[in-house]
Formats: C-alpha cells, sequence, structure tokens
C-alpha cells in the first residue's frame, strides 16, 4: 500500500511546501561571514526563491573597554566602517543605559549604504558617504571635507579591519582617534563539515575568505580540495564583496580560476544580488 506520514505535535503547523519562487528558484547559495551578515543576506536570496545555507562562523566579540565616554563623541564625527561597528556601538549605548541624547550635535559618516541603513536603524542618518564603498574612498571624502576644519573624528571600527582608511588620513594630516571597539576570531565549529555542494559561494570579508581557506583539520582541507574542483570546472562560482575580498580569495585559487571571480562593487546585499541575477538572466 502507499506509505504514510504522520506529523505530530508543534511541526504540524509548519509549512512544508517550496519556499517562494522567484528569480533565482533554481539557483542554491552558500554564505559564509557573520551571523548578521549572513541571516540579512539570506532573507534577501530566499525572497527571490534562492535556497540558501548559511556558515556564520566569523564572531565577533566586542571590546567595550574600547568604546570612548559619551561627553568625548558630543559635537565630534563619528566614523563607522561596518555594520557591526554601528551595532556593537548603540548596543553598548542600550546595555549602559545611556540616552541618546548624549550624541547630541554628533555627526556621522559610513563607509557604504550596509552600513548607513543600519546606522538608520538606530534612529541616525549619515551625513557623509563616499561615492565608492571602500575606506580609502572614506578617508579621501573625509579629508576633502574636513581640511582646515578643527572637527574631531572618532573611528569605531574592528581591531583587525582595514588600515586604508587611517593610512589616508594620516597623509592628509587629518588628526582622529581610533577605537578598536571590537576583533573578529574564527569559531571553527561553525565552519562548514560536509562537502560544499552549491551554485555560489559568498564571501564578505578578507578575514573570512582567510579563515575558510585556512582550514588546519584533515577534513577540512579535504572539502577545500574538493572545492577547488568545482570551482575549477564552474560548478561553483565565487562571489566576493569588494576587490579587498577578491584579492585575498585569489591567493588560494589559481590564475585560471581567479579570472572567474564575481567581485560586487556594492558592498551591500543588493550588490551580491545583483552578481547573481546578472548570471542567472
Amino acid at each position: 500500500s502507499t506509505p504514510s506520514v504522520i506529523v505530530v505535535g508543534d511541526v504540524a503547523a509548519l509549512h512544508l511546501e517550496a519556499t517562494e519562487q522567484g528569480e533565482l528558484s533554481n539557483q542554491s547559495v552558500t554564505l559564509t561571514g557573520s551571523d548578521f551578515f549572513t541571516k540579512r543576506l539570506a532573507l534577501a536570496l530566499e525572497k527571490e526563491g534562492a535556497y540558501v545555507r548559511s556558515y556564520p562562523y566569523v564572531k565577533l566579540i566586542a571590546d567595550k573597554d574600547a568604546i570612548p565616554e559619551m561627553d568625548e563623541l558630543s559635537n565630534h564625527w563619528l566614523v563607522f566602517t561596518s555594520s557591526n561597528g554601528v551595532r556593537i556601538f548603540f548596543e553598548y549605548l542600550k546595555e549602559k543605559k545611556l540616552d541618546l541624547r548624549c550624541l547630541f550635535g554628533a555627526k556621522f559618516a559610513c563607509i557604504g549604504a550596509g552600513t548607513e541603513k543600519t546606522l538608520a536603524e538606530y534612529g541616525f542618518y549619515a551625513d557623509l558617504i563616499p561615492e565608492n564603498y571602500t575606506a580609502k574612498a572614506l578617508g579621501e571624502k573625509l579629508s576633502r571635507d574636513l581640511q582646515g576644519s578643527n572637527e574631531k573624528i572618532h573611528i569605531l571600527r574592528a581591531a583587525n579591519g582595514s588600515i586604508e582608511l587611517n593610512a589616508v588620513l594620516d597623509q592628509a594630516g587629518i588628526q582622529y582617534q581610533d577605537h578598536k571597539i571590537y576583533h573578529t576570531v574564527i569559531a571553527t565549529d561553525r565552519l562548514p563539515q560536509e562537502e560544499i555542494h552549491t551554485n555560489y559561494l559568498v564571501f564578505a570579508s578578507k578575514y573570512g575568505a582567510k579563515g575558510f581557506f585556512e582550514q588546519r583539520d584533515p577534513l577540512g582541507i579535504e572539502r577545500i580540495q574538493d572545492l577547488y574542483k568545482r570551482i575549477h570546472t564552474g560548478e561553483v562560482r565565487v562571489i566576493c564583496i569588494g576587490e579587498i575580498t577578491g584579492e585575498e580569495v585569489k591567493k588560494h585559487l589559481s590564475d585560471e580560476d581567479s579570472e572567474k571571480l564575481l567581485i560586487a562593487k556594492k558592498h551591500t546585499v543588493e550588490g551580491i544580488l545583483e552578481q547573481i541575477r546578472g548570471r542567472e538572466e
């Protein structure tokens, strides 16, 4: 007779039918990075109908002692180089029950649209965003706009983040204070524990890409070797947010396979979606 399945308990309330059908309904996408980034991108991809698998192995650790006193920030520039920095800073204010009025007169600079969007979720809007979403471009715009002024700058960023912003400000003679308010570590237990079968593999940062390809356990090395073959045949396409992440990935690929990398010029969720849509049109 025909087999049957009986579902008991809370699971009976779940929708077991296929997810939304959309532009990417036949595509599978594997995400790597922080929990915040992978969740945000997964939601956008699933709305397009893609099958998504996430590995949030980049763990963020707040360094709260590095967050400056609020009376230091009023009427100064606060510069954020990532959404993570925005979230860690404002969650710290909540934890300490600090009134947002302590930021009266502060101005905000963000590295790009994604960071700007996260800032807006806390009720503040960026006063400055570079045309190109890179640390270098952010430094150049700050240098131009603040040249000759006495306004103070506070950079709130990751300890192991890019130093391009600092280098540009130093060259321009712009004074600033650098606050490394969090650092990232690779949570090895969250790395893939199986072979990666996917159409697209996404890397959001140089640090995340480096941690992925430099796995040291024997099974991890074996999985990476298998992935190299899939990238070489074109079965897996690698997408990177920005040139810096792309340069890190290229260190681990052959010259031929490096040419196949897809680089999202917009350092946002939409930038990733555009790369995938462009391949599926």
